[in-house]
């Protein structure tokens, strides 16, 4: 789901940062590497015109009533995830907090089958969480929505105050991929920019990798022991064989040597 246009966002914000907007002088980063099919549906495209998926109602008689379906979960389109990739985290701090008025005003006022993910700026993690506890009592706000591109691993403490706020507000945290290599965010890959759009989105999985192990090996699920994260749109298959790795490293390290003394398991 998305936006028809930035005036969308404009009334929900306050001045100096809309009028910036609307003046284009807020970067909304794109990590230049556009799918050369193109990835929205022609049929998911409104009748009154539009955007594909830029109608509630449509959406609600095109799949929830089509298929009868009793939940649908949104999470935006990938480059609306680039909010924490702006090098202004002021701006990016309150195009967030407009993102999620518009998500409540729009979409999920619209019918009670929908549920929201509430977008942060993850540049500023202490206003990130004053704005998780801001949105974070709306009944069906389910989850904070990330996106994998940054510029640290999600696990390091730098990011503690946000999954603090999602526990204490009961939230999920949904990372998703596609916003690596915007602005101030870590390349796309390993090795640096690749060429094609195929590299890129062959080795998306790299950056997901990155921060899924940053969480488990800096104990972020010790320290918040409620805290549930979500991989969105990230593929499967290379979950076994990478949990194995971890496990594997994890007892190849633990091996005991004589001059290292180990705190007891």
């Amino acid at each position: 789901m998305r936006w028809r246009s930035l005036e969308d966002l404009a009334v929900h914000l306050e001045e100096p940062w809309r009028s910036r907007l609307l003046q284009k002088r807020i970067v909304h980063p794109h990590n230049g590497y556009p799918n050369p099919i193109a990835t929205a549906r022609r049929d998911a495209s409104p009748p009154e015109g539009g955007s594909p998926g830029s109608s509630p109602s449509f959406l609600a008689e095109d799949l929830l009533n089509r298929y009868d379906m009793a939940h649908a979960i949104l999470i935006g389109e990938s480059s609306q995830l680039n909010i924490s990739n702006m090098v202004n985290a002021d701006a990016a701090t309150a195009l967030a907090s407009a993102y999620n008025d518009w998500l409540v005003a729009t979409w999920l006022s619209y019918d009670s089958r929908l549920l929201g993910s509430a977008f942060v700026a993850t540049q500023d993690p202490i206003a990130a969480a004053r704005e998780i506890d801001r949105i974070g009592s709306h009944p069906r706000i389910i989850q904070i929505a990330l996106g994998s591109g940054a510029r640290m691993p999600y696990g390091q403490r730098f990011f503690y105050p946000i999954f603090e706020a999602a526990e204490r507000n009961d939230l999920a945290i949904a990372i998703h991929p596609f916003t690596e290599g915007s602005l101030i965010a870590n390349p796309p890959t390993a090795a640096g920019y690749p060429s094609h759009y195929i590299e890129y989105h062959t080795c998306i999985t790299g950056s997901i990798q990155a921060h899924l192990a940053s969480l488990v090996f800096e104990g972020v699920f010790e320290r918040f022991p409620q805290l549930r994260v979500v991989i969105v749109e990230a593929g499967v298959a290379w979950i076994p064989p990478f949990v194995w790795r971890m496990d594997r490293e994890w007892k190849s390290l633990r091996i005991e040597v004589p001059w290292v003394k180990r705190r007891p398991s």
